[in-house]
């Protein structure tokens, strides 16, 4: 009886691991069909705007402190503004009055960004004659993460959700050379995309996962292994 008993329950047991495996697996499959579904990535959408198209009282506002912005990039929500110098740019919360967060000076911007949440991105392309630096702070101006690198920066974006800052660098004969690197603004960890000599113009978001987007089609990446997932 007893061995009877122990038979039963070795295969209870096998059953049970089975069906974990069957439903991992299907797990899995679910996830991986999300990743491909290309609608499920959101990609960060900033306006430039003209700042003389501004209402009087923001050209009021900016000549009472002395700065004349060429152009504003302004978050998909309206609620957050990048007013651009060359070598300065002013952060601003205007949800409901217009409310400095930060005025910082940097060598020479070249792009910029911010998310929804109030993250912003700067692109300093003159820090230094060997590479470019990436500036990124949060909604209240504090600067959450600032790297430098030994190749110039060819684009940058920001996940619609403020956690993550992808950079792309040109070709150089450092190390940087051609890398894509992704930071994780919530634990500053830097991940490594491993693409090759793809270049992307656009970037997308789903989860941990990054769509590269060119004139050439579009590629799938998970962020923190660095891994190709798909193509399109």
């Amino acid at each position: 009886m007893l061995n009877k008993r122990i038979q039963e329950l070795q295969i209870e047991n096998d059953l049970t691991q089975k069906q974990n495996t069957t439903n991992s697996s299907d797990n899995i499959n679910h996830d991986f069909t999300d990743i491909c579904n290309l609608s499920n990535f959101s990609v960060l959408l900033n306006r430039t705007e003209n700042v003389m198209t501004f209402p009087k009282q923001v050209i009021d506002f900016f000549s009472n402190i002395d700065f004349v912005p060429t152009y504003a990039k302004v978050s998909s929500n309206g609620h957050y503004y990048i007013f651009v110098y060359p070598t300065e740019c002013c952060l601003l919360n205007w949800k409901s009055q217009i409310i400095i967060i930060k005025r910082i000076k940097v060598a020479k911007i070249a792009d910029c960004w911010v998310a929804d949440n109030g993250t912003f991105l700067l692109e300093d392309c003159g820090a230094s004659a060997k590479g470019g630096k990436l500036i990124v702070l949060n909604h209240e101006g504090y600067c959450i993460l600032s790297r430098s690198f030994t190749a110039h920066i060819f684009n940058t974006s920001l996940s619609p959700d403020g956690r993550y800052a992808a950079v792309q660098l040109c070709n150089s004969s450092t190390t940087h050379a051609n890398k894509l690197f992704v930071y994780d603004l919530h634990t500053k960890k830097r991940f490594t995309i491993n693409k090759g000599y793809l270049t992307s113009n656009q970037y997308a978001f789903f989860k941990d996962n990054i769509l590269l987007s060119d004139a050439g089609g579009k590629c799938i990446y998970n962020i923190t292994s660095g891994q190709f997932l798909k193509e399109f």
